[in-house]
């Protein structure tokens, strides 16, 4: 029996609408149907956003639709709009295009926001749009979250996609204050805990959003999950990983630096 609690998972796509319709398609092989997407394109200037939005409009997996997104967007409006669209027998993609490229926080803000006026979702899954899941990674996310009510957030095992026996990282890593140093978690004996989700592939759930906030904006590239973490920390939350969860990340695709040759 697989766990409740229906999923808000959340891609941000910036010039790369080939590897965000690759992961969008490794989504619809998920052994739950029990979630939607929701994909910001940050002002592609490649035209990404028409091409995603293209290939929505062709394809039968999803029930596809899509908002324009701006600053001041009445969100209240959105959401009346959006209740007449829930119902669906195929988990919901919609595609929000924003009007600018305010970086991966705010880009993640605006998914969650967007999300949060179509369905009271229990849990939001942060992925990167240069990734593929395996079938079972978001039942074994949710699986671990509902194992103790404490854990607010949860990392899954990362592979290099074009190398699958190579381990990135188990779940996220350690964050030493001292020396303002991060060390992700590359041992499968690791029994230390984590300090942060590496935000390729993070499940957190809607109450650490609530009592956490949002992701810092000012952060445009790079340590936001670090820092969301800290703080859900101090907020009496855990972090835990789902050894069972696995996500192959074609690292550093996203923002164009992509490393995924790697060899042992």
């Amino acid at each position: 029996m697989k766990p409740d609690g229906r999923t808000a998972i959340i891609l941000v796509n910036y010039n790369g609408h080939v590897d965000t319709i690759s992961c969008l398609m490794s989504l619809l092989r998920l052994d739950s149907s029990d979630f939607d997407v929701f994909v910001v394109d940050n002002a592609s200037p490649d035209g990404g956003g028409d091409e995603i939005f293209n290939w929505g409009n062709e394809q039968e997996g999803f029930n596809f639709s899509y908002v324009d997104y701006r600053d001041d967007l009445n969100l209240e409006r959105l959401h009346a709009e959006a209740v007449g669209m829930r119902e669906s027998s195929s988990p919901r993609c919609v595609l929000v295009r924003s009007s600018r490229n305010g970086g991966f926080a705010y880009g993640n803000n605006v998914g969650i926001k967007v999300a949060e006026r179509f369905y009271a979702y229990e849990y939001y899954w942060i992925l990167n749009n240069d990734t593929e899941v395996e079938l079972d990674s978001l039942s074994q996310m949710i699986s671990t979250m509902s194992s103790k009510s404490d854990i607010g957030a949860v990392g899954s095992t990362l592979r290099y996609f074009n190398n699958r026996d190579k381990v990135q990282t188990y779940g996220g890593g350690v964050f030493n204050k001292w020396f303002a140093k991060v060390t992700e978690i590359k041992d499968t004996a690791w029994s230390g805990g984590l300090d942060y989700c590496t935000g390729a592939s993070m499940l957190v759930k809607r109450r650490f959003v609530e009592e956490v906030g949002f992701m810092d904006e000012r952060y445009f590239l790079y340590c936001e999950e670090l820092d969301w973490a800290i703080r859900g920390r101090i907020s009496g939350f855990t972090i835990a990983h789902a050894n069972g969860s696995v996500v192959y990340h074609k690292e550093g695709a996203s923002i164009g630096t992509d490393t995924t040759n790697v060899t042992n």
